[in-house]
């Protein structure tokens, strides 16, 4: 008895339904750093500065730089040729010259004649570096002008003599006793140290003639030299990305969860003296591959074993860090000791930086166990690569372990040290990133069944009106919008009802004159091929035939303001007319059963229906009636009137043609065509009407000369164009009469062949008269009798 009511509860707390509806969809990878195409710039920062500048700090680099470029990032370096230069000064001579041995001290040698000799010059400081240019600097004077005399300044090299300059004919004399005068001087072959050492610098007075123009004197004999020196210094760049991620493909697992042997819960996680901890099953997302293990605790020395429940169903070591060997759900055992286990989590799919380019340019004059470039993930440093190796790399470093809940911000720094400690040349180098990838990203798509409420099953009568039943609002799915849902419907009599969906509704239509039962089976299916279905009755019982109301056309128009009859027809086997009662749901449309028609008067103007019933003792017969109901304008020709009183033959006259707008709304660009005898004289245009509103044209025309009437006729809108609740009333006509040409009489004066008589005039003016009144006889309208 006891277990028959354990097994009755059991039966009681189950759920209705065993089957989870869940399903994967779809996997996907997902790119969790975009921004390591290299393509868009503005996705990255960059940092330039001294090696021992805050990070924080305005930029202060001088020699490097970074860029996002051409789909790649570039970190480099462009030290340019460091050159000081020096000036050494002469400190022996050959002729006695001592005053002028030494730097510039106002102390001279002088000469009108004899060669001032001057040499040795002490580089040894400056013998491991390399020389750029050498300049010959003198101080000197030569106090008068050289009429005659010349001054001539020679560099002698091991013996050879070469004249470097010559001073004659000057309008001054030569003052550089304080500036000093420098010229550059060559060597086919570049100088060397040894050579500018052991120069030999002649200046030579050469006095022509009895009297000398002047003397030379020398206070100072130097060469200035530049040259290639040594310096140092170390700067960094740094190019950072920040992306946002939707999720981690890493999984934490639960430490209030699994199986504890001498393991107790503590604030800081899980603390043991020798305990194990076995964790709870952990199913592998689909599609996915397991990646690294990872586990935090709080003793970096401490016992730590860590084992995997493999293939075989046995216990395999594995270090931190690294990937198990198993291709189902995962099972960890952790023995520990004299720590907290803080943290224990698997990644997927082992997520990895992988990162692709080039070293190019010279390592020279870097330092290089001071020079390298490293990749920082959130703040931590994945590699560290020195620029020992120029060319191509490809490297991929794992990031699993850097990937925390706590945060889904990952930041990519690149950075590039560069010290120097060059002898001068200049020299320069680049690292160039072509893509920074983030691989192991996944998402999954889960699909569920969509969902509907429930139909119901229904009881109906033959003949009688169908049903309209909700069905796409009242459905729902995870991925797919409601009217995106595909319905279809399963109907096992189809000569008793029909269905179908209109407007996300189900729509259920008896067969007239039939009855029975039909089982219809509605299925709703998503985009994924998930379903959802209810099997519907619907029973017709068996009446007496109901009235039968023809169909109406489509779509019927009604001026608005102007009452529309509309005909119907109705019929009924069982029933006699006087006995039909037809009905609308509109109080602007009436029935008229003695002419059947349905007389409406549509109160605005748009798209509208009226339900038509039609009735008899014990049964009604429905109709929809769709109406156009629309205010349109009424143009028609007000009055054609001519310009002036009498018109004669090649007279040129006005005619203007008044057009009304007796519609409801405006009419705009409205043409008026006039015509004469069927022939058109001219068109214009009303460019709106507003209701009621009259407008009007001129129509220029010229009498013909060969006819004595003319039927002038206006169309208003003869294309149509517009569309008017009456298109008969856009003509009209009036007939003229057209008088001969009035001719000027002529005078003579004695010379002219021509008169035209007095008696003449009248005549034919009696004439034209006598024409205009038979005229308006024919047209005038008949005489009013007075009825007795």
């Amino acid at each position: 008895m006891q277990r028959a009511v354990w097994l009755i509860l059991l039966i009681l707390v189950m759920p209705i339904s065993l089957v989870d509806g869940r399903s994967v969809h779809a996997v996907h990878d997902e790119d969790l750093f975009p921004a390591g195409d290299m393509n868009t710039p503005a996705d990255w920062e960059f940092k330039l500065h001294n090696s021992f500048t805050s990070e924080q700090a305005a930029n202060d680099g001088q020699y490097i730089s970074g860029m996002i470029s051409d789909s790649h990032m570039t970190l480099g370096i462009d030290l340019p040729q460091n050159i000081e230069s020096s000036t050494v000064w002469a400190s022996a001579t050959s002729t006695d010259s001592n005053a002028s041995i030494g730097y510039p001290d106002g102390a001279y040698t002088w000469s009108t004649g004899p060669d001032i000799t001057l040499n040795t010059f002490d580089l040894s400081p400056y013998l491991s570096r390399t020389i750029i240019s050498v300049d010959l600097m003198i101080h000197f004077d030569v106090p008068d002008a050289l009429q005659q005399d010349k001054v001539r300044i020679s560099v002698i090299n091991n013996g050879i003599h070469d004249l470097v300059k010559t001073w004659g004919n000057t309008q001054s004399g030569l003052f550089y006793m304080n500036s000093g005068w420098s010229l550059e001087i060559n060597d086919t072959d570049g100088w060397t140290w040894n050579e500018l050492s052991n120069l030999e610098i002649n200046l030579d007075y050469v006095s022509i003639g009895g009297t000398d123009d002047s003397q030379l004197q020398v206070d100072a004999v130097g060469l200035r030299i530049e040259m290639e020196t040594p310096w140092s210094g170390t700067e960094r760049a740094i190019g950072v990305s920040t992306n946002t991620v939707d999720q981690w493909p890493i999984i934490d697992m639960n430490l209030s969860e699994g199986t504890y042997d001498s393991v107790s819960i503590a604030p800081c996680g899980l603390e043991s003296e020798g305990g194990i901890w076995t964790t709870q099953s952990l199913a592998k997302p689909s599609g996915q591959s397991w990646g690294r293990i990872h586990v935090d605790h709080t003793v970096e020395n401490s016992t730590l074993i860590i084992e995997y429940l493999d293939d075989q169903d046995s216990w395999s070591s594995i270090s931190n860090g690294m990937i198990p060997i198993i291709s189902g759900d995962l099972v960890l055992k952790i023995s520990f000791s004299s720590t907290c286990l803080t943290r224990v989590w698997v990644d997927i799919n082992d997520p990895s930086i992988h990162i692709d380019g080039n070293l190019n340019g010279a390592i020279l004059g870097l330092d290089l166990e001071r020079s390298a470039w490293t990749i920082q993930v959130n703040g931590q440093t994945v590699s560290n690569v020195d620029f020992s190796t120029l060319g191509a790399f490809d490297l991929t470093f794992p990031i699993g372990h850097l990937m925390s809940p706590e945060s889904l911000e990952l930041e990519i720094m690149v950075k590039s040290f560069f010290t120097w400690n060059s002898t001068g040349p200049a020299n320069n180098l680049s690292l160039r990133v072509n893509n920074l990838n983030v691989v192991g990203g996944f998402s999954i798509v889960y699909d569920e069944n969509p969902v509907c409420q429930k139909i119901g099953s229904f009881e109906m009568e033959e003949d009688g009106s169908g049903l309209i039943l909700p069905l796409v609002a009242r459905c729902s799915d995870d991925r797919d919008d409601a009217d995106e849902l595909e319905i279809t419907f399963q109907n096992d009599a189809p000569d008793v009802i029909e269905v179908d969906l209109t407007q996300g509704q189900i729509r259920v239509r008896l067969i007239p004159g039939a009855s029975g039962v039909a089982h219809v089976t509605t299925t709703v299916v998503d985009s994924s091929g998930n379903s959802w279905s209810e099997i519907s009755t619907f029973t017709v019982a068996n009446v007496d035939d109901s009235p039968q109301l023809a169909e109406f056309p489509p779509i019927v128009p009604v001026e608005l303001g102007i009452t529309k009859e509309i005909p119907f027809t109705v019929s009924d086997q069982d029933t006699i007319d006087n006995d039909l009662v037809i009905t609308t749901n509109r109080s602007w449309a009436t029935i008229d059963m003695v002419n059947r028609l349905i007389i409406v008067d549509g109160p605005t103007p748009g798209f509208t229906s009226v339900l038509v019933t039609a009735c008899d003792e014990t049964s009604c017969d429905e109709r929809i009636l769709d109406l156009e109901i629309r205010a349109l304008p009424d143009l028609s020709i007000e009055e054609i009137r001519v310009m002036t009183e009498l018109v004669f033959a090649g007279d040129i006259i006005d005619i203007k043609v008044m057009v009304r707008n007796s519609g409801q709304v405006s009419a705009t660009m409205i043409t008026v065509r006039c015509l004469a005898d069927d022939q058109t004289i001219s068109t214009g245009t009303i460019p709106v009407l507003m209701p009621g509103e009259l407008g009007s044209v001129i129509c220029d025309w010229q009498a013909p000369v060969d006819d004595s009437s003319v039927l002038l006729e206006a169309i208003v809108d003869r294309g149509t164009q517009i569309d008017e609740s009456n298109e008969d009333n856009n003509q009209d006509s009036i007939v003229i009469a057209i008088g001969e040409a009035v001719q000027e009489p002529v005078i003579s004066d004695g010379t002219s062949s021509f008169q035209v008589s007095q008696t003449t005039l009248l005549l034919g003016a009696g004439a034209v008269l006598l024409l205009i009144l038979t005229i308006f006889g024919l047209f005038a309208p008949a005489k009013i009798k007075k009825i007795e």
